[in-house]
């Protein structure tokens, strides 16, 4: 089967003082070719915003995901959903980090295949050791 995707993706990022933050936009038309069909599973639209903040060893961050409604298998509609997810870190020393992070805080509840439910809030602990 042959398919196209055509489209825009917009990208920014900067960094001031204690800031880092990057965005992205696409917007596209992913085709199926051969059966004259959008092909499944993909967003014509999608916008993710990334933030960190840094204050000695201590680094705060967030992250915004938008996705469009796609079509799944079958004919199918996937909805729409945003998630956010969170993240802090702080650095013990120059070998050794304990973080926390919460994935999908507004519990989204959201499929990217049709059947297939992601996984709702999720909350990670790490403690890492590098020489």
């Amino acid at each position: 089967e042959k398919v196209k995707i055509t489209g825009t993706e917009l990208q920014y990022g900067m960094h001031f003082e204690n800031w880092n933050i990057s965005s992205g936009l696409i917007v596209q038309d992913p085709q199926n070719v051969t059966k004259k069909e959008v092909l499944v599973r993909r967003a014509k639209q999608s916008f993710t915003l990334n933030t960190a903040y840094k204050l000695n060893k201590l680094t705060v961050a967030g992250r915004l995901l938008s996705a469009g409604e796609r079509d799944g298998l079958s004919k199918t509609k996937l909805d729409a959903y945003n998630l956010i997810h969170l993240n802090i870190a702080y650095d013990v020393n120059k070998n050794i980090r304990v973080s926390s992070a919460i994935e999908n805080l507004g519990d989204a509840k959201y499929e990217t295949a049709s059947g297939y439910p992601a996984k709702g809030r999720s909350v990670f602990f790490t403690l890492k050791y590098q020489q």
